[in-house]
């Protein structure tokens, strides 16, 4: 067996390497009840690992018949390739859109975005269909042989914009964003690029060696983990942690309390909730729920403290602070938030809600200063809190 032959076969079972791995990617991305049921994000997300699958297919099919020599070859090669280079591009456009819906949530932003970033793609596209016959994006010589054509590089150049253009929009965003726990979710999206820009320089120094879909697929993986990890500990009706990761950490918290500082779990139980579901519908239910999350992340230091949703309509914040004064002052803070949301009137309702507290101290046993004895106590405090509050409202939502 020629050396040729073992480096296509070679080259052909990296493409099916790559083929498994992301269609098992894939699968584990949709859910049992079908693709209809994913978010508008994650079919975004099920598209790439699409797209990636095609270009791992096209890729092997076009190494493995560069060069032979057979009835319709330069017809089947040219198919092949214009495809190839028309998907390379659609990939960075498309995760350009996963980006834009994983910031915003206002469909008309993303459309008009989308619009906006086609004229690069289209643009390539159009070279792309052209070149069998100009040779602007590749060549098949006589022979069956590939090689680049005088705008092979604007091809690549479009893949990159579309990243650089991604990264520019998240560090952006994150910045606008400060402090909020979403940074770190938004961080590992930021260096998705890296992994195929390291495999294109690869691929351009050591030409014939293809490299830069397999470090696609290793930053596909990275975000699938991601994910993952996120939707296990997220409530999917408000983006705060759920009840899952308030003990992780709160037992994290613990161990690095110091003996000067107080560990405390704010309880958050919102009034007249159901009141308000028969009033104005369980839409505007939900709704009230994002606001209250939207107000905590408002007031809380989000990279520092866990804001989770308990369950139902109530909320738990853990915090680390230097006094029980300061704990207050976190509360009073929240309250007036409250206060400052109702006035500007943005809903038809008014938000109410109870706070409680409970905590424990560096220098205490700390066998003694668990989660859920700080929640009864919080528990205790915030049913105190309701009951003066609803003499103050009388349901007034």
């Amino acid at each position: 067996m020629s050396v040729l032959l073992i480096n296509k076969l070679l080259y052909v079972e990296i493409s099916i390497i790559g083929v498994v791995f992301t269609a098992i990617l894939m699968a584990k991305s949709i859910p049992v009840d079908g693709i209809k049921s994913v978010s508008r994000q994650q079919k975004v997300f099920i598209a790439m690992l699409g797209n990636l699958i095609a270009i791992f297919i096209l890729d092997g099919i076009t190494w493995f018949i560069d060069g032979m020599s057979f009835k319709g070859i330069r017809e089947l090669y040219g198919v092949c390739l214009v495809f190839y280079f028309a998907l390379n591009p659609m990939l960075g456009f498309l995760w350009n859109i996963y980006v834009n819906t994983k910031i915003h949530t206002n469909i008309n932003k993303i459309k008009k975005d989308i619009r906006l970033y086609m004229l690069p793609f289209v643009i390539n596209g159009i070279l792309c269909i052209t070149s069998p016959l100009t040779g602007w994006i590749f060549k098949i010589d006589e022979s069956g042989i590939y090689s680049r054509g005088i705008l092979y590089y604007f091809n690549v150049a479009v893949s990159f914009i579309y990243y650089i253009i991604s990264v520019v929009t998240l560090l952006i965003h994150m910045r606008s964003l400060k402090h909020h726990r979403m940074n770190k979710e938004l961080t590992y999206l930021a260096f998705f690029p890296v992994a195929p820009l390291v495999g294109a320089v690869l691929q351009h120094l050591l030409y014939g060696i293809s490299v830069v879909y397999i470090c696609v697929l290793i930053s596909f993986l990275v975000i699938f983990i991601n994910v993952q990890n996120e939707q296990i500990y997220t409530d999917a009706g408000t983006g705060l942690r759920n009840k899952s990761y308030l003990s992780i950490f709160f037992n994290d918290k613990l161990m690095s309390l110091k003996r000067n500082n107080v560990i405390g779990a704010i309880l958050l139980d919102l009034d007249y909730f159901k009141t308000l579901n028969d009033t104005y519908g369980h839409t505007a239910g939900d709704e009230a729920l994002r606001d209250v999350a939207y107000i905590l992340n408002q007031v809380f230091d989000t990279n520092a403290d866990c804001l989770s949703r308990f369950g139902g309509d109530e909320f738990v914040v853990l915090i680390v602070r230097n006094s029980e004064e300061d704990i207050k002052k976190e509360i009073a803070r929240l309250k007036l938030a409250m206060e400052e949301f109702n006035k500007i009137g943005k809903r038809e309702y008014r938000i109410y809600f109870s706070v409680g507290y409970g905590m424990g101290r560096g220098d205490e046993n700390m066998e003694k200063v668990t989660l859920d004895s700080l929640l009864k106590t919080a528990d205790i405090n915030m049913y105190a809190d309701k009951k003066i509050n609803h003499e103050a409202n009388s349901c007034n939502i």
